[in-house]
C-alpha cells in the first residue's frame, strides 16, 4: 500500500514510535489518515504494517531525516494535520528504581530531541505527544520542560494533562502525560 497524499485526505497522520500501530488505529478511528511512521523494532514494524496498511519506516528514528519522512508520508512540509508519538519511556516510569538506569536509558531520555527535529521539518499543524507521568518527576522535569520549550521556540501553543485511560473506557488504570500543540498562525 502507498502512503496517502493530501489530495486523498485531509487529515494525514504520522506516528513516530509507532509501536504495533495502536496510537495509527486510534487516530484513523478519529477520523486521520495514517501516511507514514518510524518504528524502530522489526517485529512491532511488522504489525504495525499488517494493522495499518502502510510500512513504516524501520530504523533508529535518530537516523530518519525529515525529508525522508516526508517523502515516505507523500507530504510536503506543512501538510500534516497531526504528528503523533510516545518516545520509549522505560527510564522515566516511577516503577523503575533510579539505579536501574543505565546509559541505553540515558540515551532514550533525549528521544523528545528528536521529536522536536522531525516536528520542526515536518511542520504539522497539530502534535499529541504522550508518555509516563514520572517525566514530570523532579529528576526528569528538565526533559518535559525543554519539550514544551522546544514547541513553543517552533511556534506551537500547547497544554498537557495527566490522563487516566480508564476514564476513556480502557479497562485498565493507566496514567499518561499528554501534550496536545498547535501551531500558531
Amino acid at each position: 500500500m502507498t502512503p496517502s497524499t493530501t489530495s486523498e485526505t485531509s487529515f494525514p497522520l504520522i506516528d513516530l514510535f509507532a509501536g504495533c500501530g495502536g496510537g495509527s488505529i486510534g487516530f484513523r478511528q478519529a477520523g486521520f489518515t495514517p501516511v507514514a511512521a518510524i518504528e524502530i523494532d522489526k517485529d512491532a514494524s511488522d504489525a504495525y504494517q499488517a494493522n495499518v496498511g502502510i510500512a513504516p519506516i524501520t530504523r533508529n528514528i535518530r537516523r530518519v531525516s525529515g525529508e525522508e519522512l516526508l517523502t515516505a508520508a507523500g507530504l510536503d512540509a506543512g501538510d500534516c494535520t497531526l504528528l503523533s508519538g510516545c518516545p520509549p519511556c522505560q527510564s522515566f516510569t516511577n516503577l523503575r528504581k533510579a539505579s536501574l538506569s543505565t546509559g541505553k536509558d540515558r540515551r532514550r531520555n533525549t528521544l523528545y530531541e528528536d521529536y522536536l527535529r522531525l516536528v520542526a521539518a515536518v511542520q504539522p499543524r497539530h502534535i499529541a505527544f504522550e508518555n509516563v507521568p514520572g517525566m514530570l518527576s523532579t529528576r526528569w522535569r528538565r526533559h518535559f520542560d525543554a519539550l514544551l520549550e522546544g514547541l513553543n521556540d517552533l511556534g506551537y501553543d500547547s497544554t498537557w494533562s495527566i490522563v487516566d485511560a480508564a476514564d476513556y473506557g480502557v479497562p485498565q488504570r493507566r496514567k499518561r502525560i499528554l501534550v496536545i500543540a498547535s501551531r500558531l498562525t
